[in-house]
């Protein structure tokens, strides 16, 4: 893991690009702009582990380049649930519901991800409410589909714990 700027970001990444992002479109290029700077950009390796299931969620992330497997142990293997695509976020209902990790995290392509700690979420309220609320409204999408597919893929199995 490595900590980037935003100089070194922009070289990847474009300001058109953020607009296709499920986490950061319809946002003005300025708020993204704050968004970024609120948060720790890191360029991260295939393989390397974002988080870690029963880890404190004191933060969340939005993957601007690569994907990330989310995956839970179920004895010795690894239940593949999800995998991100750019512009997604991860581990924000944890975050926001003050609960320990319930997956896995790992970089399945080198990628670049975002992340934005609990504290610089809510300084992110105070800059602007309007784009907070769209921002917000981003993050509970990419939670919803999360849980959707969790869901939808647990009942095709027939699992009798939901």
């Amino acid at each position: 893991m490595e900590k980037i700027d935003t100089y070194t970001l922009a070289t990847q990444v474009s300001d058109e690009d953020y607009l296709n992002m499920s986490a950061l479109g319809a946002l003005s290029p300025n708020y993204v702009k704050k968004v970024l700077a609120k948060g720790d950009l890191l360029r991260m390796t295939k393989g390397e582990t974002l988080f870690k299931s029963g880890e404190k969620a004191d933060c969340f992330f939005i993957v601007l380049r690569g994907r990330v497997k989310i995956y839970l142990n179920e004895g010795k293997t690894k239940k593949v649930y999800r995998i991100t695509d750019i512009g997604e976020s991860l581990g924000f209902a944890s975050m926001l519901g003050l609960r320990p990790r319930v997956c896995n995290a790992v970089i399945d392509t080198d990628c670049i991800v975002l992340r934005i700690g609990g504290l610089s979420f809510a300084d992110l309220y105070k800059e602007d409410i309007h784009e907070f609320a769209i921002l917000f409204m981003n993050l509970s999408r990419d939670m919803s589909r999360f849980l959707h597919q969790v869901t939808e893929d647990r009942i095709e199995k027939g699992d009798e714990g939901i």
